[in-house]
């Protein structure tokens, strides 16, 4: 078995369904599936405790936010690659699968294309200094697969950063030059309901520290965060016309 599936979950009873039918969709079944839960009050550990057909195995225990629970899902894992997914993103259809046909022994992360609110997101083609880990890797929940042994060089993901450890999770990986293979399939969706879609000013004043932290320059992405402020506040003042 090379692949662990990671997911923090935290009453997420509501979303994680979805989620569950897309791993019973794939035909590549040699996978563990790690559930990480910060005690959960609803019903979210009932529906997880009903699962017979994946090879699941759930850890409970309260925790210091999803980095937290994302680290002990990875020193959980008895795989060589991870895919972290949150309870309310899913896979698309042979998504796992098609990871595993990309492993190739020396690449430190495999890296895919994901939709995000019905917009298929790629690479971007700002400099490195704005678009960070985005002009070499798609993104972190859904559409990566992550080589574990990277941890032992880099790290886990930073109890520095609530929102965006994994944002200087994947800068440390970019600067240190490691393998990055890049896909063209699909590999699912990711939901705006976290943490980095519900808070804005947080998630950019984050990412900024990061920058900082890793000696990049900040005033153009500073620049483009006060850019992106403008436009929703004229957006918010427009829908009261």
């Amino acid at each position: 078995m090379k692949i662990s599936i990671i997911t923090a979950t935290l009453n997420s009873a509501k979303t994680i369904q979805r989620l569950i039918d897309s791993l019973r969709s794939q035909s590549f079944k040699d996978f563990e599936w790690i559930v990480v839960d910060g005690e959960s009050k609803d019903n979210t550990l009932e529906i997880l405790h009903k699962i017979t057909d994946l090879n699941l195995r759930i850890s409970t225990r309260s925790d210091f936010g999803v980095y937290d629970a994302i680290n002990r899902g990875i020193r959980l894992s008895k795989c060589d690659y991870y895919i972290v997914i949150g309870s309310d993103d899913w896979f698309e259809v042979d998504a796992i699968g098609k990871f595993e046909k990309e492993i190739d022994g020396h690449s430190s992360v495999i890296t895919a294309p994901f939709v995000c609110n019905r917009k298929i997101m790629r690479l971007s083609k700002l400099p490195f200094c704005i678009a960070g880990y985005r002009t070499s890797i798609f993104g972190h929940s859904v559409s990566s697969l992550f080589m574990k042994n990277i941890h032992k060089t880099y790290g886990y993901y930073s109890n520095k950063y609530q929102i965006a450890a994994d944002y200087d999770f994947m800068l440390k990986l970019i600067i240190g030059n490691e393998s990055i293979k890049t896909c063209k399939f699909v590999a699912g969706e990711f939901s705006l309901g976290g943490l980095s879609g519900n808070d804005f000013f947080g998630t950019k004043t984050e990412v900024l520290r990061i920058h900082r932290s890793h000696g990049l320059s900040t005033l153009p992405l500073f620049s483009v965060f006060i850019a992106q402020l403008c436009i929703k506040g004229l957006r918010l003042l427009l829908k009261k016309f």
